[in-house]
């Protein structure tokens, strides 16, 4: 690839047709809005690796009670899931992301990334709704903010 990774990156964003905002060289910050909210896409450049993380998938304040179960759903959860894994950062939200190696990267692989995210995004925010609601996690879900 001729274009340095980041360079390359932004010209596969506008490809794509989003908007994104530079944070560095090795930080470009996007989005989209799903079905039934929008997810904010971190997009992170190593030497090795580009990862694409939705972060957060879902902000989830820490209630120590019901962690256990939601962390055991959320394990098996990624057994589930191919490419895409889910994390919690150190403010207790929870992350998917999807990391790929950066050599060679191409705007077709670029794409199946950003389809796959999009994929799992949606598909595990509904799932991990319910497993809050199974564990008797409160949350406000019209205001996308757990309390």
């Amino acid at each position: 690839m001729s274009l340095p990774i980041c360079s390359a990156l932004e010209d596969f964003l506008v490809r794509y047709g989003w908007d994104y905002v530079k944070k560095s060289e090795q930080k470009l910050i996007t989005g989209w809005q799903g079905e039934h909210r929008s997810y904010p896409l971190l997009i992170e450049i190593s030497d090795t690796w580009v990862s694409f993380k939705i972060q957060p998938l879902l902000k989830l304040n820490i209630d120590w009670d019901t962690w256990p179960e939601i962390a055991s759903h959320m394990l098996e959860m990624n057994d589930a899931t191919s490419m895409a894994k889910l994390s919690v950062d150190s403010d207790g939200q929870i992350v998917l992301g999807l990391d790929i190696f950066s050599n060679g990267l191409s705007y077709e692989s670029f794409s199946d990334v950003i389809g796959v995210i999009g994929y799992y995004a949606e598909s595990i925010y509904d799932d991990l709704l319910s497993i809050l609601d199974h564990v008797g996690y409160r949350y406000c879900e019209s205001l996308n903010i757990l309390t």
